[in-house]
């Protein structure tokens, strides 16, 4: 067996019988140890001496082979969340249109009032519904968890007392 590497680095494999010592030399050739050979990285125009060249938290090799998000783009489709908080919530990192939000807030008059909350949901996923009653950012306290996902829409809803302070509320997605 043989190996051949062109000026960008990539390399062509003579004899595929023999994996063993075209893998070594693979190896060899990734100099940040991402998976994608130097070669495919310059090509591909991300950072061959670093395993993440846009810093979003997903690796080069995964981003080309796993996702098929842009490796050069921390939010490939550019709806806002980045791709690996679109992963983590189950959207799709490659089509503006599939985000996570709260769709609606709703407020019910009464004696006892009633605050409905509807997100977008995706199979397979739990949330947790936070409240604030210092301000949008925080101290957030959780008020609901382990809600199951009945997607496209969870709805959550919630009995205020008279008098209560205003809130803030946001959803997380559980890991």
């Amino acid at each position: 067996m043989h190996v051949t590497v062109d000026v960008d680095l990539a390399v062509a494999e003579a004899d595929e019988d023999n994996n063993t010592r075209a893998v070594s030399v693979l190896t060899a050739l990734d100099s940040d140890r991402d998976g994608v050979v130097d070669g495919e990285e310059t090509r591909a125009g991300t950072d061959p001496r670093q395993a993440d060249s846009d810093g979003d938290g997903l690796g080069d090799a995964d981003e080309l082979r796993t996702h098929g998000t842009d490796p050069l783009r921390p939010d490939t489709d550019e709806d806002g969340l980045s791709d690996p908080h679109e992963l983590a919530a189950g959207t799709d990192p490659l089509s503006g249109a599939s985000v996570f939000e709260i769709l609606r807030m709703g407020w019910t008059p009464g004696p006892n009032g009633t605050l409905t909350l509807e997100w977008s949901s995706v199979a397979g996923k739990r949330y947790t519904v936070e409240r604030s009653v210092t301000g949008v950012n925080g101290p957030y306290v959780p008020v609901a968890s382990g809600i199951v996902a009945t997607p496209p829409v969870n709805v959550y809803t919630e009995t205020v007392a008279p008098g209560s302070a205003s809130s803030f509320y946001r959803v997380r997605v559980e890991s």
